[in-house]
């Protein structure tokens, strides 16, 4: 039980600490990966002091703020099908990428709209044995 504790109290730690957006955005901003140019999430931790994905979930928080929630025009779905045909499957930062192509949707509104549309099937995620 201890163990749980100390982890959920770890967590609070960490947000209190991401209430520091502007020194996301500036490590965002300085530390892009030279090989998928969108931010390097294993370095920006360790200048914010946080996990990669906590980083990565924080920063498209604040810069998707105004992120659309009405349904999709039609030039929203032409930037989605034309980031769809130019962006690689195996990526693993695939959807990032299509929704900074698109510009007004994050990833996640992205691959559901992608689903939705039949652009992409949902897979259901592989079960691990040993």
């Amino acid at each position: 039980m201890a163990k749980a504790r100390s982890k959920l109290h770890s967590r609070r730690v960490q947000k209190i600490v991401l209430d520091d957006s502007q020194r996301l955005l500036d490590a965002a901003a300085q530390l892009i990966d030279p090989s998928s140019g969108l931010p390097d999430w294993r370095r920006i931790s360790q200048v914010v002091g946080v996990t990669p994905v906590m980083c990565r979930n924080m920063y498209n928080k604040i810069k998707l703020r105004g992120a659309r929630k009405k349904n999709w025009t039609g030039l929203e779905l032409q930037r989605l099908t034309n980031a769809l045909n130019n962006v690689r499957e195996e990526r693993d930062s695939r959807w990032q990428i299509i929704a900074q192509l698109v510009g007004s949707r994050s990833p996640t509104q992205c691959l559901h709209k992608a689903q939705r549309q039949g652009f992409v099937s949902v897979q259901p995620r592989p079960k691990y044995t040993q």
